[in-house]
């Protein structure tokens, strides 16, 4: 009769790590709860207004020009996290909010770069006296942020 004997070299103790991020989720951008403008207006709701558009507003797809812009470093950072989780001791929660820092840095990077977004009409720029798209009070850039589900 032969003997089996379980030596479990770490197997157990990565596959638990790994598990601890089933249905965990970062989103980045701007959330629902974000604030309103002081015209009643949600943070959000301008955010849609600028991302897609409307019939006054040119789009000004920030965050879907980030993603674009940034989607394979926001890989490659999920990679790195979760290396660290497995070599470390570094948990799922801890590695989610690293990749949500990342994302929200390179969103908020694009806030006013007049090289990647278009440039605000002659009539805005005399309004505002600066030609920084999507830059007027400061709010929108502030609001910017990422949650762990």
């Amino acid at each position: 009769m032969s003997i089996v004997k379980d030596a479990d070299k770490g197997w157990k103790r990565i596959t638990r790590k790994i598990f601890a991020l089933n249905g965990k989720i970062v989103s980045a951008g701007i959330h629902t709860d974000a604030g309103t403008e002081k015209n009643g207006v949600s943070i959000a709701q301008v955010a849609t207004y600028n991302e897609f558009g409307t019939e006054r507003i040119p789009a000004r797809p920030f965050i879907r020009l980030s993603f674009e812009n940034h989607k394979k470093e926001w890989g490659d950072e999920a990679e790195t996290q979760l290396t660290a989780m497995i070599n470390s001791g570094k948990t799922a929660s801890g590695a989610l909010n690293a990749v949500g820092r990342h994302m929200k840095k390179d969103i908020v990077s694009i806030i006013g770069d007049t090289s990647q977004l278009r440039h605000n009409a002659p009539s805005t720029i005399a309004k505002k006296g600066f030609d920084k798209p999507l830059y007027e009070t400061g709010k929108l850039k502030a609001a910017i942020d990422y949650k762990v589900k």
